[in-house]
């Protein structure tokens, strides 16, 4: 069969006659046809079946340049061209018939992006909802199995086509992958810790925002430090311990953290910060050398859009689950606490909803029992903090284990080059000369 359409010696007539590539001529050819058609109401129809046909040759086509093994240049850029050029052509028909709601044709057009943020924010609107659905609950489970889906279906489709959003293959190099991982997870436990330490610091320990922001100084200080002197330190013993270690350094701060209660003095949290901060400056920067070098240089804006995007996600995952966890835990025991108090079931479901809520119910019952409110509510949250703390700091864990299995030991920019120079023989006439330099 691949015979019949064999490519001609040379020229480029021989890259279109090709069954593939006349088929995506065809239906570039074609879609002015059924557009014609679509919008003239009485062959709306017919048009509709001509579109359907032609869209369908694009798996024919792809199948056929599969099978023959017949893709040239110039089919690479024409299958791509026909797929776009026939569909949007047919979505814009369809708009102009009446047929169709243009936001709907322009979520199709951009179907790489609307695949991947329908997934995004179909997942972290589940988890965020967990607390109140319920972990187990069909919505909860159905929202993160559909995540899945259309995360899976934008892998699959992004290696399918010629020119993907995101070159997915890209992760079979366990250094890429592993590097990804870190800086994700890294973020994750970065974001949610955050999260966390912004209220307990103003809800629990009493500070305003303004003093809360200056105490969480040593953070950011501490990440810059460690990654000025990163790479110095990279080259002394490798991207993989200093990447694992900064991540484990950052699980050590969140155990501190963990310990921390309504009377922890400053000085035990500003030593937590310390740590996470080092810890992420030490891990970032080299797993980031490790995403550029494990790309081909054409790839170069692949891995460093790869690069944002993990910080991105993994922030905003780390601010979803943690949020969860601490509603689940805080809104759990408060609800206890306040069970068997003559405060009306409206008030105890708002207390139940955040530490802010309760105070201020606490606040507006005043004298003992307010108190007593108020105290309740930092507890529960106190307890929502360590079991969060303690969460963000398994998953820095699991970040430096990662880092130690599958990132190398050193990129090939630290690899030490062995050089060994061999002199070239000297002519005999040449030897006596020679004898007296080197004496």
């Amino acid at each position: 069969m691949s015979e019949g359409f064999s490519r001609s010696s040379n020229g480029s007539s021989s890259a279109i006659a090709t069954l593939p590539n006349a088929l995506s001529v065809a239906r570039i050819l074609l879609t002015p046809a059924f557009v014609w058609l679509i919008v003239d109401r009485d062959t709306t129809f017919t048009g509709l079946l001509l579109f359907g046909v032609v869209v369908s040759t694009d798996w024919l086509d792809g199948y056929l340049a599969r099978r023959t093994g017949q893709v040239s240049e110039v089919g690479k850029m024409l299958d791509p061209t026909a797929d776009r050029l026939a569909i949007a052509a047919g979505l814009v028909a369809l708009v102009v018939r009446g047929a169709f709601p243009l936001w709907a044709a322009l979520l199709i057009l951009v179907r790489d992006v609307t695949i991947l943020i329908a997934g995004v924010t179909l997942l972290v609107w589940s988890l965020i909802e967990a607390p109140s659905h319920g972990w187990i609950s069909a919505t909860t489970i159905g929202g993160i199995a559909g995540a899945a889906t259309l995360l899976g279906i934008f892998a699959w489709w992004e290696r399918r086509v010629p020119a993907p959003l995101l070159d997915v293959n890209l992760f079979r190099n366990m250094r890429f992958t592993a590097a990804s991982l870190a800086i994700t997870l890294g973020f994750f436990a970065l974001f949610g810790f955050i999260f966390l330490v912004t209220q307990y610091l103003q809800l629990v320990k009493g500070y305003s925002a303004f003093q809360a922001g200056v105490r969480t100084l040593p953070f950011a200080l501490a990440m810059v430090v460690a990654a000025v002197s990163s790479p110095k330190v990279v080259q002394r013993i490798g991207t993989k311990l200093v990447v694992s270690t900064g991540l484990a350094l950052m699980a050590g701060g969140f155990a501190i953290a963990a310990t921390n209660d309504a009377s922890t003095p400053y000085s035990v949290i500003a030593t937590a910060m310390i740590l996470m901060g080092f810890g992420l400056g030490s891990a970032a920067a080299p797993a980031t050398e490790s995403i550029l070098a494990s790309v081909p240089r054409e790839k170069a804006g692949v891995g460093s859009a790869v690069n944002d995007t993990t910080r991105e996600i993994g922030g905003t995952l780390g601010v979803a689950v943690l949020g969860s966890i601490m509603a689940s835990v805080y809104g759990g025991q408060i609800l206890d606490a306040l069970s068997g108090t003559p405060l009306p079931a409206g008030l105890r479901a708002a207390a139940g909803d955040s530490l802010a809520a309760a105070l201020q119910i606490a606040g507006d019952v005043g004298s003992t029992a307010g108190q007593g409110i108020a105290l309740a509510a930092q507890d529960a949250f106190v307890h929502a903090f360590q079991i969060g703390s303690v969460v963000t700091g398994a998953v820095a864990l699991v970040g430096a284990a990662i880092a130690l299995l599958f990132l190398p030991a050193r990129s090939r920019e630290e690899e030490p080059i062995s050089i060994t120079l061999e002199r070239e023989p000297v002519r005999p006439e040449l030897e006596p000369v020679v004898e007296r330099l080197e004496g």
